[in-house]
């Protein structure tokens, strides 16, 4: 799979611009502020459903203008294919080869991309909702059953905590907060459905992507690095369905005082983590700056691994100021078997050498093909 052609109007800084992408190493190069990463950004996209920044599609539109539309012409491998978003009078529209599609989640799997941005060393970094929100991007990517799966988790796990919050309202009757945290009962149910489905996917998919990781952050630290990815949840066997459904159940019901006192859910799979070692040790505390980013590297490239394991077509890797903290082996190593997939980059460099990659200057919003 790769794109060919994105074209956008009126998007961040970007007032018009049509930008033609090789299958290989494509490099966006230029000064900061200058609509690099807002191209990628409008690329991954039409992956996400959405803005890889949590920007809502009203502030995406350039200030003064009244709406943005973004089109990308790709292919994979069955046929070239067109999407198209468009934002206008509050409203996004969505259209899959000119056919307008309902809802956001109808676009998501149908163009791929991984992403690496530098806001992804919170994977490592950062708290276990960063590295909760890394698997669902990811799994999504590949299953959409996922995307409706998590849905049902949220609104069930949103039902449940109002319940609770009516639960501790102050005045209401012994009566009425018995026959109250009785429906619970219900919710107790549903939630423990659902989370063990969702957990049973995290588990399967951490199991798949570590050795990958493993494999090529080993290679790019010429065997001196061993990464260690393993999800961490709040049952024993989550990849049995059956019995961990029943663990759930348990582990709500049991919780009832604790939720109530605490006025939420407090265990679940929207509290699950990802543990990420180094060497034995957590990177978060014990990595250096360079091997932390290394690390996230070798897990997004790991991602395009399955990826295509999954659907039998590469994604189009899309690197955000990667080569930063990069020694030259690891950024040779990066660039090596771009004959089979697409690479679209932005950095700031001006002197490193890219081979024969596309090279696109990016100048105040503006493109020009060097």
């Amino acid at each position: 799979m790769y794109c060919r052609k994105i074209t956008l109007k009126n998007y961040r800084n970007i007032s018009s611009a049509e930008v033609e992408f090789s299958p290989g190493v494509n490099l966006i190069h230029g000064k900061n502020a200058q609509g690099k990463t807002n191209l990628l950004e409008s690329v991954y996209i039409f992956a996400r459903g959405r803005s890889f920044k949590g920007t809502a599609d009203k502030d995406l539109v350039k200030n003064g203008e009244s709406f943005f539309s973004v089109r990308n012409e790709y292919t994979d491998s069955v046929r070239e294919n067109e999407l198209f978003i468009i934002h206008s009078e509050k409203k996004t529209k969505r259209f899959a080869n000119e056919v307008k599609l309902d809802r956001n989640i109808d676009m998501i799997s149908r163009f791929r991309a991984v992403l690496f941005c530098p806001d992804h060393l919170g994977i490592v970094k950062g708290s276990p909702s960063e590295r909760r929100e890394f698997m669902n991007i990811a799994i999504s990517q590949i299953s959409r059953d996922y995307i409706y799966l998590l849905g049902d988790y949220q609104l069930t796990l949103e039902n449940r905590n109002a319940l609770i919050k009516k639960i501790c309202m102050p005045g209401i009757s012994a009566a009425v907060r018995a026959s109250l945290t009785d429906n619970l009962s219900v919710w107790n149910e549903q939630l423990a459905k659902y989370a063990a489905r969702i957990a049973a996917k995290r588990k399967e998919y951490i199991e798949k992507i570590s050795p990958y990781a493993e494999f090529i952050m080993s290679e790019m630290s010429s065997n001196k690095e061993k990464l260690r990815l393993q999800y961490v949840c709040d049952v024993q066997s989550p990849e049995d369905i059956e019995r961990s459904e029943l663990d759930y159940l348990k582990l709500f019901e049991d919780g009832i005082d604790r939720d109530i006192a605490a006025g939420s859910t407090q265990k679940g799979v929207h509290r699950d983590d990802l543990s990420v070692k180094l060497n034995g040790e957590p990177l978060r505390q014990w990595g250096s700056q360079g091997q932390q980013r290394t690390a996230v590297l070798a897990i997004k490239l790991a991602e395009g691994e399955i990826c295509r394991e999954y659907t039998g077509e590469e994604p189009v890797f899309l690197l955000d100021d990667v080569f930063s903290e990069l020694d030259g082996d690891r950024k040779k190593y990066l660039l090596s078997g771009s004959e089979k997939r697409q690479l679209i980059i932005t950095t700031c460099e001006e002197n490193v050498d890219f081979g024969s990659a596309k090279r696109i200057r990016a100048e105040n919003g503006c493109f020009f093909e060097e």
